[in-house]
């Protein structure tokens, strides 16, 4: 028999921790840095060395041409997810899809793929759905394979490296960085509107780790200032809207688990309460109201059409009337063709509806789209559920990903595609289908008891520290007894 000293997993678990289990851990975090760099390719940026010449380009163009590494980019994508699946122990992942979301979900992707029949050009709808399909495999191998918080440290990394690529470009490369004139907006490697869904998304998953790692406090914090101030200059209302809504339920989590007195809250929202209605009794409260819903930006004179969106929106509903109920296939409305007629139209290139829920209609008609909703607000249904029920990081991230894609969705186009930050909002939808674990909640619990994170592990040791058994009975009576209970046959042997 070993003399080896029980660590703190040693107890939780009852068996000594698996080298199988840091070689898992060390294969995500480089699948982590592979999805980063794939994803960097998949989705046409424009690169740093020729920032100049590619933001002059014809955007549309660019997804048209599909340049040789997202080619390639997207099918490594789509061995990495088969891999992934593989390489994951099957009690580590969870085992299937199952409700009425996970129905829904197969009929849809039926009639994506039934669309083929009916397409205007079939061509492009084969090229889309191909991509459609790669995401999809990625989202069920990401979905089973990660959980909340490391899809948190995956966005954390990926999109913040985004970001301060953006930042860079602009201020070593184009030198278009001018924090001072209203007209300017943070671009770097892809447009404003995307910019701010990219930094909203690196909001949350930050916002996430700073509710699981407190004693990260200090870094977490600056990271999340130094985002605000980008989410600022990017003058993206959408994204800063649907930022601001959903970073209430991480505010008042925060509220609950760190602040001691909560008397000082009360008072700072009683002195917010007095000094807004004396800004608007001087009279200069309209003006405080407009720049702060223009975030700075002077052209007010677009506000009326949500910066030309409506007159798009009658456009695209006037196509769908032609075709209500089969749509024109799958993503493949918008073709050269139609894209010139409508740009031409509205003056301003025009890639999508910027509405998911037009361009869904667009796809697969009415059957479609009521199809989308039904999954987002059904996910949303079982995310707040979830929440409800215990409310933490774990909950709070995929109810606010989904609450953001549910608002962007009315005034951007955030349909399934090779961009990151939808792409975890779609995990967390996949991740609704899925039943909870019990050695995936088990899992959580020693990393929080190895951490110090749980709130039931008072004064336990670091990591690979000797626990000792005045330690251990401090735990909850409940929990002492689930954890107490031995491992399957098949677990123990993997």
């Amino acid at each position: 028999m070993s003399t080896r000293a029980m660590t703190i997993p040693d107890v939780m678990t009852g068996a000594p921790r698996e080298p199988a289990a840091y070689s898992l851990l060390r294969a995500k975090r480089f699948w982590v840095v592979l999805l980063t760099i794939g994803f960097w390719f998949a989705r046409p940026y424009y690169f740093p060395l020729n920032a100049m010449e590619e933001r002059n380009a014809d955007a549309h163009a660019i997804v048209e041409q599909a340049s040789l590494t997202r080619q390639i980019s997207l099918p490594l994508m789509g061995l990495v997810a088969c891999y992934m699946l593989w390489r994951i122990p099957r009690r580590r992942r969870a085992q299937g899809f199952h409700g009425a979301l996970a129905i829904a979900a197969g009929a849809y992707f039926a009639l994506a793929v039934g669309s083929l029949l009916w397409t205007a050009d079939p061509a492009l709808g084969l090229k889309r759905l191909t991509v459609f399909f790669l995401d999809v495999l990625l989202v069920i191998a990401v979905a089973k394979s990660f959980r909340v918080i490391e899809l948190a440290k995956l966005g954390f990394f990926a999109c913040g490296s985004v970001a301060l690529i953006a930042f860079c470009v602009d201020v070593f490369v184009t030198h278009t960085f001018a924090p001072f004139d209203p007209d300017y907006r943070l671009l770097g490697v892809m447009s404003g509107n995307s910019q701010g869904m990219n930094i909203t998304v690196f909001m949350f998953c930050g916002l996430t780790l700073l509710l699981k790692y407190p004693q990260r406090t200090r870094s977490l914090t600056a990271a999340l200032v130094a985002g605000a101030i980008l989410l600022f200059y990017t003058h993206s209302r959408a994204a800063a809207g649907a930022c601001v809504v959903m970073s209430l339920f991480f505010f008042k989590q925060i509220i609950d688990t760190r602040v001691q007195r909560r008397s000082n809250v009360v008072a700072l929202f009683l002195l917010f309460a007095c000094v807004l209605p004396a800004i608007i009794a001087t009279g200069s409260g309209e003006r405080v109201l407009q720049t702060s819903f223009m975030m700075g930006r002077s052209d007010t004179e677009n506000t009326a059409t949500v910066s030309n969106r409506t007159p798009l929106w009658a456009d695209v509903s006037d196509f769908i009337s032609e075709r209500p109920l089969t749509g024109y296939g799958f993503h493949a409305f918008w073709s050269t063709d139609h894209i010139s007629t409508i740009s031409k139209h509205l003056g301003w290139v025009v890639p999508n509806a910027h509405n998911t829920y037009l361009d869904e209609t667009l796809s697969a008609g009415v059957g479609g789209a009521l199809l989308y909703a039904f999954l987002l607000w059904g996910s949303l249904v079982v995310a707040w559920k979830r929440y409800r029920r215990n409310a933490g990081p774990e909950t709070i991230f995929p109810l606010a990903m989904l609450g953001w894609i549910f608002i962007t969705g009315w005034v951007e186009s955030v349909a399934l595609d090779p961009f990151l930050p939808t792409f975890l909002a779609y995990v967390c939808l996949a991740q609704c289908m899925l039943p909870e674990s019990p050695y995936r909640r088990r899992e959580v619990v020693v990393e929080e008891a190895v951490l110090g994170t749980h709130p039931g592990f008072a004064r336990l040791k670091p990591a690979g520290a000797v626990m000792a058994k005045k330690d251990a009975v401090r735990l909850p009576a409940a929990l002492r007894r689930r954890l107490a209970q031995p491992h399957s046959p098949d677990e123990s042997a993997s």
